[in-house]
């Protein structure tokens, strides 16, 4: 799994159908402690709702799922709300949709549509990135080679997380891993190949 799609902040939206309110909400969420936390806190800031429904995937490749009608119909609610997560090929999120109950009885196909808007509608609140897969790389440079390394980095779209000054400059950068030959080339154009460089990890970067 070189890539995933997930979101950096929560997202709200909400449609009304036959005077039923369903508010959708969206948020980043990497554990199943994060989840349990999410679900306490919404619950007790909505003790006046009917349901709260919700759906979440976990994990790089979305191998955790988990889904609740809370109530409604089996199946009208969680399951409706998994598959818009999962239609938009998102992990490490929930969506929760709070219903307040309006009076009037919509059926199975009209919970299954009013769940599946609401969940689509906290989506367009929010902003989706892609995860790529990278490797953090330390470069070891003379002093007076830092600017020309900088200026390259910066060119090649790239981030420098930490710079420390030592006998040398030690420089972490993180990057694609598929860029780490034409970090090396750079490096040993600019230090006439005496640079040292040494892979500390893999991290996944955003785009």
């Amino acid at each position: 799994m070189n890539s995933y799609k997930t979101i950096i902040q929560p997202g709200i939206g909400s449609i009304t159908e036959k005077k039923s309110r369903f508010i959708g909400r969206i948020y980043p969420a990497g554990h199943e402690s994060e989840i349990a936390s999410i679900l306490a806190n919404l619950k007790s800031e909505n003790k006046d709702a009917n349901h709260n429904c919700y759906a979440f995937v976990l994990g790089e490749t979305g191998q955790q799922v988990g889904f609740s009608d809370d109530g409604e119909p089996s199946g009208t609610a969680g399951k409706p709300i998994l598959s818009v997560i999962q239609g938009e090929d998102l992990t490490n999120v929930i969506i929760v949709v709070t219903r307040y109950f309006g009076g009037t009885l919509l059926g199975t196909g009209g919970l299954v549509r009013a769940y599946t808007d609401a969940a689509k509608e906290s989506i367009k609140n929010t902003t989706i990135l892609t995860q790529i897969k990278g490797v953090q790389m330390a470069v070891w440079l003379d002093y007076s080679q830092l600017q020309n390394f900088q200026y390259a980095i910066k060119q090649m779209g790239l981030n420098i997380i930490d710079t420390i000054y030592e006998e040398k400059v030690k420089v972490m950068v993180e990057l694609p891993q598929d860029s780490q030959e034409e970090l090396i080339r750079m490096v040993e154009s600019i230090t006439k190949g005496q640079g040292q460089m040494e892979a500390i990890g893999d991290c996944w970067i955003s785009s």
